[in-house]
């Protein structure tokens, strides 16, 4: 699952962000935050983490 959106950077620029969430085994899954400063010419990782299922 993707989302896309539009954030605003301290400077004041646009940079374009997604999220894709992946599932992974025993419940968890994972979250990938990329962005692109050139309109999708190139995604940098901004952000990645794992969510693990409470106990």
């Amino acid at each position: 699952m993707s989302y896309t959106g539009t954030n605003t950077a301290i400077d004041g620029s646009a940079r374009l962000s997604r999220m894709t969430l992946t599932p992974l085994e025993n419940g968890r899954a994972r979250r990938l935050i990329e962005q692109s400063k050139d309109n999708r010419q190139n995604w940098y990782i901004w952000f990645e983490d794992k969510y693990l299922p409470k106990k």
